[in-house]
This record gives C-alpha cells, sequence and structure tokens, in this order.
C-alpha cells in the first residue's frame, strides 16, 4: 500500500525481545504503519500462549524506535473543598536516553490548580538524580463566604546522587 502500511491479518504485538515471548496482544486483523503505530480491530491479552478473555474493542500501539513523548492521562473526581477535579494530567517528553522531563498539572472546578514538572536524569554508572518544581494555588469552599480560604504553595525538590559502582573520587582536605 502507500506509505509502505501493511494490512496484517492474525498477530500479535509484544515489547518482549525474545524468540518466543512471554505476553503479547493479539489481533485479528491490524493497519501497520511503519515507524509510527499500529492499528488492529479487538485485541487480546495473551500470557505464557494462553489467551485470556480479557479484550480491547481496539488497539492503538505504537510502533517507533528510541524514546517517545506523549500525553499523560489524569486523574478525576471530586473533592469537597474544591470541587470536580483532573489531577496529574500532563506531557511527558523523552529527552534522550539520559534525561526526561514530565510536565503535570492539576485543575479544579472552583478555581485552584497546579503546575508539577520535573526533569530525571541518569548516566549509568556514574550518577542520577531529579528536580522537581510544584506551585499551587489553593482556593476552597465557596469564595464570597466565610468558610473561603486561598493560599499558594511552592516547592523546589533537587535530588543527586553518585552510582556506587562507578570510580569513586576522594577528596582530602587538610594536613596528611
Amino acid at each position: 500500500m502507500t506509505n509502505n502500511t501493511t494490512n496484517a491479518y492474525k498477530g500479535g504485538y509484544t515489547t518482549c525481545d525474545l524468540d518466543h515471548p512471554h505476553y503479547s496482544m493479539i489481533y485479528t486483523k491490524a493497519k501497520v504503519i511503519p515507524d509510527n503505530k499500529i492499528i488492529t480491530g479487538p485485541v487480546f491479552l495473551n500470557i505464557e500462549d494462553v489467551t485470556l478473555p480479557v479484550f480491547l474493542p481496539f488497539g492503538l500501539f505504537p510502533n517507533k524506535k528510541g524514546r517517545n513523548s506523549g500525553i499523560l492521562i489524569p486523574s478525576y473526581g471530586e473533592s469537597a473543598n474544591r470541587g470536580f477535579y483532573f489531577e496529574n494530567g500532563g506531557y511527558y517528553f523523552g529527552i534522550s536516553d539520559y534525561m526526561d522531563l514530565e510536565v503535570r498539572g492539576d485543575i479544579y472546578t472552583h478555581g485552584s490548580y497546579a503546575i508539577k514538572p520535573a526533569l530525571a536524569y541518569k548516566k549509568r554508572y556514574k550518577y542520577s538524580g531529579n528536580f522537581s518544581f510544584n506551585y499551587a494555588l489553593n482556593k476552597t469552599g465557596t469564595e464570597g463566604t466565610p468558610d473561603f480560604s486561598k493560599s499558594k504553595d511552592f516547592s523546589i525538590r533537587w535530588t543527586h546522587s553518585q552510582d556506587p559502582q562507578g570510580k569513586t573520587k576522594q577528596y582530602f582536605f587538610g594536613k596528611r
């Protein structure tokens, strides 16, 4: 087909690298768009060659090599003081093999919100760490009533650690 797109019949999708994978999502028909995605009809979960009665009406699987970025699905609910909400929704940026960034946020119907970016980094056998920044505007209660309050929260956190398997540098200060 155009753009090297392929139609497939009776196959499976897995992220297991073995010749005989431990698990897969099996399908009866699919459209494979190279270096982009796989779109399927109904998919069933298959673990150790046993097809489970767990299925999805369709499948949309990534088919890209390397790091990928994408949407982080929020949780939703209702808070007695702040109203209905979406929490921890956002976007994930796969910057490189050594670094990634998550930008998450919360939003409430009474006007509260939060933004929570977090950067993680790792150099194998050397060091790893993360840096996060949180800012929130909290409004509780109904505006114009005595139980209404408004506050701002702010935090910065940075953790960094050396890998004990890497070479250790020793520093000495003073006389020997």
